[in-house]
């Protein structure tokens, strides 16, 4: 297990992870912000799968844009973690 990822929104940490083979859950403090895991592809050392995250309502204003960050908690760690956009129409 690497020493993980913390995930900011609008340059404020909201929770740690780090990359999964099976499906997880991570909660930030309070546990009001949620990360889910949901796999779809095992590999090796990790899996490619979609995240769903749900945040507080009091955290984000509507009709804003916000800014999610994704932050190694490692240095020199070559893991490495990645967003795609995934459009809802």
């Amino acid at each position: 297990m690497s020493e993980g990822f913390t995930l900011l929104l609008d340059e404020q940490p909201l929770l740690s992870f780090d990359v999964a083979r099976e499906g997880q859950t991570w909660s930030g403090t309070g546990g009001k912000a949620k990360l889910q895991f949901v796999p779809r592809k095992t590999l090796p050392e990790d899996g490619l799968g979609l995240f769903y995250l749900t945040v507080p309502a009091d955290q984000v204003k509507p009709g804003q844009p916000c800014r999610l960050t994704v932050r190694s908690n490692a240095k020199g760690s070559r893991r490495w973690f990645g967003l795609n956009p995934y459009p809802f129409d």
